[in-house]
């Protein structure tokens, strides 16, 4: 295919380097140069247009009829054309590559503005770029035709023929356009992920679906811009201390941005440039109030956007106000101290579980040492019985103290037991004791105790009947009595044994051994069971006997 035939449509911008100058020593570091060329090797008009701290404005206004119509008129007779806009009032610089002292006799220029007023009528190329100059790959020291502005509003044309001809070989326009800031989204105290998620993507201009969405839920339909889409007029409550307008368009250079801010009738923030170098006016320290947010272009002084919002007033304000208003700086401090309270609460907890898993060991190793001291007990118990030819009461001890040792062995890894299974367990060992010395036993258990949905530790009763037994009843044959009650007192569970025999000798308390290891289970008890808690006395009755009394404080909460 001829390279001649393909239309290239070069849209170029490009921030020329700070120590280059044009021929007229303009400093082109603060330009952007813009061209459209069908063959970059051709004459073309190129356009420096000055940033000034902005590019890229995002504007829905119409298109000047004007305008239109030329656009119409160059886009009909060449391809080399560039329509531009220029948001500043200095001047606008044109400039013909291609075009050199040794051939500017063959190209003649113009200037018109709005296409009716003759800047500058069709004359030869005097002018050329000097110096180190140098734009993209073009062949230095190419034709400077000088720069030119009008008013806002206005546009300015500049054209390149060859000398004699009527065809123009390129155009370039640019309107001297009004324009003013325009708030694209706003951000509250509460929504910053939003605000860095938009910074993420900073390419992507208007509000989602979602982000209308939400502004629709909060405001009435009468109340949203038709066109922003943003309400007429932001209503906050106090705990808003710090608003973020994100503005459309880009902006690189604080001072292209300037803002004013008016509460209460009063300006408590004068005409100052922007405090970051881009397009988001951030907003702290906001106390309740109406307030009037003003911004504009240090280009353009005359065109003000006005923007109003209110913060209703409220007493809690402080905390919030404070988080906010201390900045990035405090929200990294504020998440050091979270990490440091969260780790040291992992350290406590884990002080607290390591204590617990110590206590639970402790309690294995008493649990561990009252079965052989029951086994032990029985043995002597079949013994006995033995030794006095009672061999079917031997036999019939053996039965059922297999039975017993079985359930013993199967809850023994187990801190806890139901209330049933423990009950069974006593009524086993009494009975089997029963068959040895023959004195009387009765369980009595209150009706409003749910003993099989009520647990209780393994093996906590079983040595206290013991004690029952052997330091109570064991001489009185039929004339010796015991008793279990189990009762239920609100949230608590009360479980008293009690036996006729002599009672405890006078300043001896828990003096067996399987009682001492009971005193001290009860004690370990009470540091795991939190909110509930055992407590255990024994002591010699009043009318006879010993009484051992245990209350479970709390025990169905």
């Amino acid at each position: 295919m001829n390279k001649k035939m393909l239309v290239l449509a070069l849209l170029f911008y490009a921030t020329v380097c700070r120590a280059q100058k044009d021929a007229a020593g303009v400093e082109l570091n603060n330009y952007s140069t813009s061209y459209a060329a069908k063959d970059s090797k051709e004459p073309f008009v190129l356009t420096a247009i000055p940033y000034n701290g902005k590019y890229g404005l995002i504007e829905n206004t119409p298109l000047d009829l004007a305008i239109s119509t030329s656009d119409y008129r160059y886009r009909a007779q060449t391809e080399n054309y560039r329509q531009l806009d220029t948001y500043d009032s200095a001047e606008v610089y044109f400039y013909v590559p291609n075009v050199f002292a040794s051939n500017a006799s063959k190209y003649e220029y113009r200037v018109l503005k709005n296409m009716k007023e003759v800047l500058a009528p069709w004359s030869e190329i005097t002018h050329f770029t000097k110096g180190d100059l140098q734009l993209e790959t073009f062949t230095k020291n190419f034709g400077a035709l000088g720069g030119y502005k009008t008013t806002w509003g206005n546009y300015i044309t500049v054209e390149l023929r060859k000398k004699g001809a009527t065809k123009i070989l390129s155009a370039a326009l640019v309107y001297w356009k009004n324009t003013k800031p325009a708030i694209e989204n706003i951000y509250t105290s509460n929504e910053l992920n939003g605000f860095l998620n938009r910074l993420k993507h900073n390419w992507d201009h208007g509000l989602s679906g979602e982000e209308i969405q939400k502004w629709k839920n909060q405001y009435a339909a009468s109340e949203i811009d038709s066109s922003t889409h943003l309400p007429k007029k932001l209503t906050l409550d106090a705990g808003n201390t710090s608003l973020i307008f994100y503005l459309s368009g880009d902006i690189f250079k604080k001072d292209a941005l300037e803002y004013q801010v008016e509460k209460d009738g009063k300006i408590i923030t004068g005409w100052k440039p922007n405090d970051f170098d881009n397009n988001v006016i951030w907003l702290n320290n906001l106390t309740p109030g109406r307030f009037i947010l003003r911004m504009r272009f240090s280009g353009q002084r005359h065109n003000i956007t006005e923007y109003p919002f209110e913060i209703k007033p409220a007493w809690h304000q402080t905390t919030f106000f404070k988080i906010i208003s201390g900045g990035l700086i405090a929200v990294f401090f504020c998440f050091i101290v979270v990490l440091f309270a969260l780790s040291r609460q992992r350290r406590k907890t884990a002080e607290a579980q390591s204590k617990k898993d110590k206590l639970a060991l402790e309690l294995k190793a008493i649990h561990s040492q009252l079965n052989p001291h029951f086994i032990f007990n029985s043995l002597s118990s079949i013994q006995g019985l033995i030794n006095n030819n009672n061999i079917a009461g031997a036999n019939s001890y053996l039965s059922k103290f297999g039975s017993l040792m079985r359930a013993s062995l199967t809850g023994g890894e187990k801190d806890m037991t139901s209330l049933d299974k423990e009950i069974n367990m006593l009524d086993t060992y009494l009975s089997l004791e029963h068959l040895r010395f023959g004195f009387n036993y009765a369980i009595n258990v209150d009706e409003a105790i749910n003993i099989s949905s009520t647990n209780i530790p393994v093996l906590l009763l079983q040595p206290l009947a013991e004690n029952a037994v052997k330091h109570g009843v064991a001489n009185l044959e039929d004339k010796g009595n015991i008793l279990l009650n189990f009762n239920k007192q609100h949230n608590d569970m009360t479980v008293t044994i009690t036996d006729n025999g002599e009672g405890m000798p006078v300043g001896e308390t828990q003096s067996g051994y399987g009682l001492k290891l009971t005193a001290e289970r009860v004690k370990l008890l009470n540091e795991i069971l939190g909110e509930r808690s055992v407590s255990f006395i024994i002591k010699s009755n009043a009318g006879g006997g010993t009484v051992a009394h245990l209350l479970f404080k709390n025990w169905w909460l």
